[in-house]
């Protein structure tokens, strides 16, 4: 993944996924197995995750310019996932 390999590239020894989608999703779980996995064959950088469950949530979460906040294109969560990326936060929505 080519977030991480600038992370690393940057410097930073952890990377936080900050998870924004509704629970109720099918690609939910599959999101949270798939960054599972990530952080289990990844030992040059620590992976983490987190679930925000509101704008400013996800936003404070976010600690580094690194971070990624992730999430399924839904009514829900555009807002969210836009204005972290109007901020210049990384972002990028799952396949739905």
């Amino acid at each position: 993944m080519l977030a991480l390999g600038r992370a690393i590239e940057r410097g930073y020894d952890t990377v936080r996924f900050v998870y924004v989608s509704p629970p109720d999703l099918k690609q939910s779980s599959e999101a949270l197995l798939a960054i599972g996995k990530l952080a289990a064959q990844r030992t040059d950088i620590k992976i983490e995750l987190s679930v925000a469950l509101s704008a400013e949530s996800a936003i404070q979460q976010m600690a580094q310019p690194d971070d990624i906040l992730i999430g399924s294109r839904a009514p829900q969560t555009l807002g969210i996932i836009e204005y972290a990326a109007s901020q210049g936060n990384c972002c990028c929505y799952l396949h739905t």
